[in-house]
């Protein structure tokens, strides 16, 4: 926690304003850090993609995975995410 810390409040003031928080966050995008954890998720989770696009295929009724498939599925995996 100390680390994290430190690494916000850059200039060593003990306290945390709205710009040492927006200077740190500037480029968060939370699109984006969802895709790295997807990806990072289902890299841990299975051997390799083809079985990764199975599972999530399993979901589903037909060949693709449309959006509902892929909401199911990603529920599923969300459930089993340890924290």
């Amino acid at each position: 926690m100390q680390k994290l810390y430190a690494e916000i409040d850059p200039h060593k003031k003990t306290f945390l304003n709205l710009k040492d928080w927006l200077s740190a966050f500037q480029t968060f995008s939370m699109r984006d850090t969802l895709m790295i954890e997807l990806k990072n998720f289902l890299q841990v989770q299975f051997a390799n993609s083809e079985s990764a696009f199975a599972f999530l295929q399993s979901f589903g009724q037909t060949p693709d995975i449309d959006r509902a498939t892929f909401a199911a599925a990603s529920r599923s995996l969300i459930a089993t995410r340890k924290l």
